[in-house]
């Protein structure tokens, strides 16, 4: 067996786990929380929101709580989205999601 230098080993444990080396800035202008309720799997659901992107594609969503496991994904054509709503659909139904609604930062 290969002998593993303690200094290797944490900082390979520090990239797995995603600590990061240097301060980073929140990535969002904005961001808000929101619980949604997927009552039929496939179908799509408009979830609204305040927050006031640039344009909708600047939303993202990432998914914190879920009542069972599912997979949640947006519609083929973001065009269904607007300033004040996105559309998504849950590949299980029921389902509640509660979800981080963000606006990207400008890069």
């Amino acid at each position: 067996m290969m002998a593993v230098n303690p200094q290797q080993q944490q900082a390979k444990a520090k990239r797995i786990v995603g600590v990061p080396t240097t301060a980073k800035q929140i990535p969002f202008d904005q961001y808000e929380f929101v619980s949604v309720e997927f009552p039929t799997a496939g179908v799509d659901v408009r979830v609204y929101h305040n927050l006031r992107p640039a344009t909708p594609r600047d939303i993202v969503y990432i998914p914190l709580q879920k009542s069972c496991d599912c997979t949640i994904y947006d519609v083929e054509t973001v065009s269904t989205w607007t300033p004040s709503s996105i559309v998504l659909r849950s590949n299980v139904g029921p389902a509640e999601v509660l979800f981080l609604l963000a606006v990207k930062k400008p890069s």
